[in-house]
């Protein structure tokens, strides 16, 4: 059941992970005539069992940057956002703050892109659109997951020390 539409566009966005949907958001709240391709099927997020997630991966996969860990990325509309399930890390983390501070450290980003009010504003803006939810750990945090997360809390470190101890010098 296909349906041909015409017309003309101010932009095409290939994509609808999570910068794909803001920068599409922003340019029809604008006025602007945005089309969004995605090679992904379509779901319906509350009738998917968000345990079994990699029916909607890609199947080539990412590494971060020590090597240590593979992650799958989203191949379904929506991409990341999909996969992920809704879950946001408020930017007021302490690890998510040193990432950004590393980030412009070494010159990743260009110093003076962003401040931190900046960016808790437009943390504050998403999670008024999407309500993101808090990781309820007995629920959410599959096997492999646990393993890690033991691993971690066996050796001393929390979620929040994690980046803190494992920057590159």
């Amino acid at each position: 059941n296909k349906k041909t539409i015409e017309g003309e566009i101010d932009y095409l966005i290939v994509g609808s992970g999570p910068g794909g949907a803001v920068v599409a958001s922003e340019l029809v709240q604008a006025g602007l005539r945005v089309v969004m391709l995605d090679k992904g099927e379509f779901y319906y997020p509350n009738k998917v069992d968000g345990r079994n997630l990699f029916g909607f991966s890609q199947q080539n996969y990412t590494f971060n940057t020590l090597g240590s860990h593979i992650f799958t990325k989203g191949e379904v509309v929506g991409g990341g956002s999909f996969v992920n399930m809704d879950l946001a890390f408020p930017t007021t983390l302490p690890y998510i703050k040193d990432r950004f501070l590393e980030w412009e450290q070494t010159g990743a980003v260009p110093k003076g892109v962003w401040s931190q009010e900046n960016i808790e504003r437009s943390y504050e803006a998403v999670a008024g659109i999407i309500n993101p939810r808090k990781l309820n750990e007995f629920e959410d945090i599959n096997k492999n997951n646990d393993v890690l997360r033991r691993g971690a809390l066996a050796m001393g470190l929390s979620h929040d020390t994690y980046w803190l101890t494992n920057k590159k010098s």
